[in-house]
């Protein structure tokens, strides 16, 4: 498939479509195919020409700024960037070296705290490699594993707290980057030990929809879980996206594979679960004097739905924007705390203040689980309105986050993502499709603060608790 004059990209879909690209174009560079300065297809050009998702083609253009090979320009296409030639020329001299890297599969309105970097370096010496970590490394370990080790303890430390320790397996480095598709090597494991414990596993439970087939196939049993409803659908009956055949496919959209939904079903049987939420680690924190109505949120990213009927964004700075004025209904206290980046996000900041709405940064709210944690715990309940996709699609959804005020004793006002068999409206849970909606929920649950809050804790209790749901998906999976 051609993308023009100086890119020319072939990708097979039974494979990692972001990594063919990052990895074709990245060779085009190495190789000076693509001088400096050079032009790149913008992400929605190269996206319609590949037949692939924007969200891919972002994806790789990131991947491929964090290695320094492309600069991104807002406004404008991307373009190879010298610091790539020079990287390839000096640090990796006449060895054809890979760039190894952690992947991590995050959704971008996760609040802060789940950002984990994603973990870049240029294999490169010894030596240089052992300034960096400040240690040594031991006999035969891998370039690049005492980097990634050190980077990764803040995240190990913590995960431990929770049980992990000694349970978690992560891998450097794309799936396909050994002969095998497999991944060459793994943090402060080695490979056949992982293997060993991927082939004795009883089932696998799959986020990571672009998995690598070789590697699912080291699984006895392997289910996939749906937590992008509507989407997930959308991008594979459009050839955007090539999800290897799994042993069961568990989805957490409600209209999913029924006769109702506005989207396809890919022909697969899909098994309804609900989003969890640990009732244990979210207790009821009820404060009658909490003051304003939150939400932690993303706000504008390079996130459009492409199609070849319609492209529109997918944000939630066109969400927001259009119940921006939604301060001047109700006497009710309004914060968002935004993921904000760019001077267009500060005047867009300085207009939402204007109209009513307090504003805070999500890295200083919520830059930590624990602080995250505090926040939901110390508002009044949640404000939040959806994506253009989930409004669209009409698949019911609901986000964890706010499973996490629920559970809380947090009321939600949210905007309505289609009728739902379950879900309740107007105690401790309201859906609104328009400002007065919202403003009219607002004057509800202040009327009886109370009983809303424990209306919260009991829908969370009732349709969300992480235990049931494990077992739901247990007594499917394991037959």
């Amino acid at each position: 498939m051609q993308t023009g004059p100086l890119l020319a990209l072939r990708l097979d879909r039974q494979q990692p479509l972001g990594l063919q690209i990052e990895r074709q174009i990245r060779d085009l560079i190495r190789a000076q195919a693509l001088p400096v300065g050079s032009e790149l297809p913008s992400t929605r050009v190269l996206a319609a020409d590949l037949g692939v998702s924007r969200g891919v083609v972002v994806g790789a253009y990131a991947q491929l700024a964090a290695e320094g090979y492309v600069a991104l320009r807002r406004g404008a296409s991307p373009q190879v960037a010298a610091v790539g030639h020079a990287a390839r020329e000096d640090v990796c001299g006449d060895h054809d070296v890979p760039i190894a890297r952690a992947r991590f599969n995050l959704r971008p309105d996760l609040p802060d705290f789940a950002l984990f970097p994603r973990l870049q370096w240029l294999a490169a010496s010894r030596a240089s490699l052992q300034r960096a970590a400040n240690t040594d490394l031991a006999y035969g370990e891998p370039y690049g594993a005492v980097v990634l080790r050190r980077e990764l303890a803040p995240f190990l430390a913590r995960m431990a707290r929770f049980g992990f320790s000694g349970k978690l397996i992560l891998y450097a480095g794309g799936a396909a980057d050994s002969a095998a598709g497999l991944p060459e090597e793994y943090v402060g494991l080695g490979r056949a030990e992982a293997e060993a414990i991927f082939e004795g596993a009883d089932l696998l439970l799959n986020f990571h929809y672009a998995i690598a087939p070789p590697l699912l196939a080291r699984f006895k049993r392997a289910a996939l879980v749906d937590i992008d409803p509507g989407l997930l659908q959308f991008w594979i009956s459009r050839g955007q996206l090539s999800v290897p055949r799994h042993d069961l496919y568990f989805t957490t959209g409600e209209t999913v594979g029924t006769p109702g939904a506005r989207f396809s079903d890919c022909g697969l049987k899909w098994i309804h679960i609900r989003p969890p939420v640990c009732l244990e680690q979210w207790p009821r924190a009820f404060d009658a004097n909490a003051e304003a109505f939150t939400t932690v949120s993303n706000w504008d990213a390079d996130d459009w739905i492409v199609d070849a009927q319609e492209s529109y964004e997918n944000t939630k700075r066109v969400a927001f924007l259009e119940f921006a004025d939604l301060p001047r209904l109700t006497k009710q206290p309004l914060e968002l705390a935004l993921y904000l980046r760019t001077e267009k996000d500060a005047e867009e900041q300085h207009d939402l203040e204007k109209r009513g709405w307090r504003i805070r940064a999500s890295r200083e709210v919520a830059g930590t689980p624990e602080s995250y944690q505090a926040y939901l715990q110390h508002s009044r309940g949640e404000f939040s309105c959806a994506k253009r996709s989930c409004v669209k699609f009409q698949n019911a959804w609901v986000s964890d986050r706010t499973l996490c005020y629920l559970a809380s004793g947090k009321p939600a006002v949210v905007q309505d993502t289609g009728p739902s068999e379950f879900l309740p409206n107007h105690e401790g849970l309201f859906r609104f499709s328009t400002p007065g909606e919202a403003a009219g929920a607002f004057e509800k649950i202040n009327s009886d603060y109370e009983r809303h809050s424990r209306a919260a804790r009991r829908i969370a209790e009732t349709f969300f608790d992480a235990k049931e749901i494990a077992k739901t998906i247990l007594s499917h999976a394991l037959v």
